[in-house]
């Protein structure tokens, strides 16, 4: 898989997945639906001749939020939300179908990963907006290598790794005990952890960890700074305590260089190109398809997405 298509296969279609809504709208897919009768058959809303039904979005609502305790605490702001999110997703199959975009057999049975509830159509209305979205919406969106040295050059300090030091310590409240556990350590360099464990107020139990070493607080750089790979302190007062500190490795400060952030600057490019190229797509078709909510028939008060 190459990066065009891992960015392809990671952008959501929405937020809060296409799965939930196929799996709740298993028999929309193909002819435009007409709201029938019956409990739940009523539309909430139209997109374009489609109508999406009391059922469907009640499905959706609690496949999405875990369940119908979790629909009835939810608030009208998050179902309004998901709301839209529904609509732009019945925008997105009308689109595919619109586009002559089918999905086989083949694809359908071999599709991953395997969801119990997930039936034949509803597993073919994800794979049908999937493809539409890779051969269709993100079309033609790529970065070049001046792209990527350009960004490279402009966020340098976002790939500057500082200097590390990994430490063990041993903490203690008075300066007599730390006096007689340096002794110890120094006579048993190999119990360590062993005397951590049993003697030291902090819970990492002797055990090396790594930080940047800006981070330190100035009394244990500045005794850390003495120190060679290997070597135990002296007994350091602290606000904290009395520390011992042994020195396990300097990782000095590196900055990577193009080649080594090529793929992680590629990858976010892509990424964000992309998501601006299905947000404008999914804008166009809301301005190019009439929308209709029926306020009445949701059962909530919609609260309209304020533009940013």
């Amino acid at each position: 898989m190459n990066l065009k298509d891992l960015v392809r296969g990671s952008l959501p279609l929405a937020q809060a997945g296409l799965l939930a809504v196929a799996v709740s709208a298993c028999g929309t897919a193909g002819a435009d639906k007409a709201a029938g009768s019956g409990p739940g058959t009523e539309p909430v809303a139209h997109v374009g001749q489609r109508a999406v039904t009391r059922q469907d979005f009640d499905a959706f609502l609690a496949s999405t939020l875990g369940g119908p305790d979790e629909v009835a605490a939810a608030g009208a702001e998050l179902k309004s939300r998901l709301l839209d999110q529904y609509l732009d997703d019945e925008l997105l199959v009308s689109a595919a179908l619109d586009k002559g975009v089918t999905v086989s057999a083949d694809e359908v049975k071999g599709f991953e990963p395997k969801v119990d509830t997930a039936g034949e159509e509803a597993i073919r209305r994800i794979l049908l907006t999937r493809k539409f979205k890779q051969t269709v919406i993100l079309d033609g969106v790529t970065v070049s290598d001046d792209e990527v040295k350009t960004w490279f050059e402009q966020h340098l300090n976002e790939y500057h790794q500082p200097a590390r030091v990994v430490l063990r310590q041993v903490l203690v409240d008075n300066a007599a005990d730390a006096k007689k556990i340096r002794a110890e350590l120094q006579a048993h360099p190999d119990k360590f952890e062993e005397i951590a464990e049993t003697r030291s107020m902090a819970p990492d139990g002797g055990k090396p960890y790594s930080l940047d070493e800006e981070l330190l607080p100035e009394t244990l750089r500045n005794a850390v700074d003495r120190l060679h790979e290997g070597e135990l302190s002296e007994v350091v007062q602290d606000p904290q305590g009395q520390f011992l500190l042994k020195l396990e490795q300097r990782q000095p400060e590196k900055a990577l260089t193009l080649d080594e952030a090529r793929q992680r600057i590629e990858l976010k490019l892509l990424q964000d190109r992309s998501q601006k190229r299905y947000a404008e797509y999914v804008a166009g078709l809301r301005d190019r398809t009439k929308i209709a909510i029926h306020l009445d028939k949701l059962g909530f008060a919609y609260m309209k997405k304020i533009q940013s």
